[in-house]
């Protein structure tokens, strides 16, 4: 499942247009909403852990996470779902580095801005604690930095939910 052509046309009514992200987990394509034509993030669980019960789960928890926590600076999900035999979350599209990225490139990044960016973080973080989400993954490749002081806080996939039980360690 490296690229949208291995893919089927349609996941979920979705269309994946192109690779945009990677990780331990996911694949995340730029997909379009066919009826809108609203791009959105298509996160897909890679074939090799789509018959893995403990990684389809933690897909899905990632998902119940975000679904509990509503903050301006947290990716929202939209959808999950299975199609074709592959587990996706449909996300809103951010369209920005993250900040491993922006550091990794030696763009100077305005003081006052990244504050701002982190403070707003910081706030994500306590309303997501509030609603018993704790993230346990924040690092630079997790945050996506639009500029002007916003900063994007994504992938809850090791998130702990109060009063489940734990997939990680």
């Amino acid at each position: 499942m490296d690229s949208p052509s291995s893919l089927p046309s349609s996941i979920g009514g979705y269309r994946p247009c192109r690779e945009i992200g990677r990780g331990a987990m996911g694949i995340v394509y730029e997909a379009e909403e066919p009826l809108t034509s609203r791009l959105i993030a298509l996160k897909v669980l890679p074939g090799a852990f789509a018959l893995d019960r403990r990684a389809i789960e933690r897909f899905h928890r990632e998902a119940q996470a975000v679904s509990r926590i509503e903050h301006p600076s947290i990716v929202p999900v939209y959808r999950i779902g299975c199609d074709h035999g592959i587990h996706f979350m449909a996300m809103r599209r951010i369209e920005a580095p993250s900040l491993r990225e922006l550091l990794r490139s030696g763009i100077p990044l305005p003081v006052h801005d990244v504050v701002q960016a982190f403070a707003e973080v910081a706030e994500a973080l306590g309303t997501a604690h509030a609603a018993g989400v704790v993230h346990r993954d924040v690092k630079p490749s997790n945050l996506l930095w639009s500029g002007k002081g916003t900063l994007w806080l994504g992938y809850f996939g090791v998130a702990c939910l109060e009063g489940a039980a734990s997939l990680t360690l």
